[in-house]
């Protein structure tokens, strides 16, 4: 993958990461708003949802750090993290299929969510090994010609 889109592979990567904050302050926006509403019922639950939600925020601060110094090893974090919650998500999918397939009411649309967690994953981990191939490069190449001498 050597672009994002219509942008360079750095600039998706940014997009990336703004789409990952906005995302992740909705949960716990979301979260406290069911809480103060009493729709949670459970408090173990809302811990959970709450410690999740605040671990996704530092993952994706993370990633703002590991674009900003071109630090690969905050990118591989964040790729390894994203990879194995996204491996659950589609592992819950597949048990929920297998639960509930006579159930023709469920509608199924977490399939969104996943095609553009990939597409996220797939952008960072494209831009990180930019990275390891180019040394410090932040992800664009630059020529730069001399004027030529009088």
């Amino acid at each position: 993958m050597r672009s994002c889109l219509c942008c360079s592979l750095y600039n998706g990567c940014k997009w990336v990461a703004g789409y990952q904050f906005v995302s992740a302050c909705l949960s716990i926006v979301g979260i406290i708003y069911s809480i103060a509403t009493g729709e949670t019922k459970s408090p173990g639950m809302w811990v959970l949802e709450v410690i999740l939600a605040v671990m996704l925020l530092a993952l994706t601060v993370g990633l703002v750090f590991g674009l900003k110094r071109n630090n690969r090893r905050l990118l591989l974090i964040w790729i390894i993290t994203k990879a194995v919650l996204l491996a659950l998500v589609v592992l819950g999918l597949i048990y929920i299929i297998y639960v509930v397939v006579s159930l023709p009411t469920i509608r199924l649309d977490a399939f969104n969510e996943e095609h553009r967690e990939a597409i996220c994953l797939n952008t960072i981990r494209s831009y990180w090994s930019a990275l390891g191939q180019e040394g410090r490069n932040n992800g664009f190449q630059v020529a730069y010609h001399a004027p030529p001498e009088d």
